[in-house]
């Protein structure tokens, strides 16, 4: 594990040679302070996507999970925005080549919607993202990004992942959608479903390309 100068902790290996990276970004951690850093629900529910990314790649992609520091509402945004790029930073000077995937849930999702901008990623998967209808999300053309939204979150709002998702392909973005009957937040009512999907379009972007 690697303490970033953010605060931020990001577990995983990565070397040199290492052709593609998927860096999985949890939500809130809001009310869970107490609890074991990696025990908390939310980076605890990204970790799950990791072992379906690496079977599905063949282990072709190494799998690092992002852990941000315990922040208030007001600052969480802003703060995990500046721990990424501090990811991406040290994951660039290790393996300077490799392709980079995101991968978030909730606020960690919004976080990889900001960053699909950025000329150093090239796919995101962003998973009940926590959308404000002021965001202004412009993905780097190309950028082939995954959105999905159970039907029955009551926390993030399924309707603005999907006007997201009409803007973008009205601007000719690559984006591919999908409303998860019947799940919620927490992405567990069909667990099994979310992580093979995420696994399929990262393997398929990243190293299958």
């Amino acid at each position: 594990m690697v303490t970033l100068p953010s605060g931020a902790s990001l577990t995983g290996d990565v070397e040199p040679s290492t052709p593609a990276v998927a860096v999985l970004m949890h939500g809130s951690t809001l009310g869970f302070t107490s609890l074991p850093a990696w025990m908390a629900p939310a980076p605890l529910r990204m970790q799950l996507f990791a072992a379906g990314i690496d079977r599905r790649s063949g282990s072709r992609i190494a799998v690092l999970r992002l852990r941000y520091p315990d922040r208030d509402l007001r600052s969480q945004f802003r703060g995990a925005l500046r721990d990424t790029a501090a990811a991406l930073a040290h994951i660039q000077q290790i393996a300077p080549r490799a392709r980079i995937g995101l991968v978030g849930h909730s606020n960690g999702g919004r976080v990889a919607l900001r960053l699909s901008a950025d000329a150093r990623i090239h796919a995101v998967a962003a998973l009940a993202p926590w959308l404000l209808p002021s965001d202004r999300i412009k993905p780097r053309r190309g950028t082939p990004l995954l959105l999905m939204h159970g039907s029955l979150d009551f926390v993030t709002s399924p309707r603005l992942t999907a006007e997201l998702a009409a803007r973008l392909r009205h601007g000719g973005a690559d984006v591919d959608y999908e409303s998860v009957s019947g799940d919620n937040h927490f992405l567990l009512a069909q667990a099994a479903y979310w992580h093979s999907r995420v696994a399929d379009f990262m393997t398929r972007h990243l190293v299958d390309d």
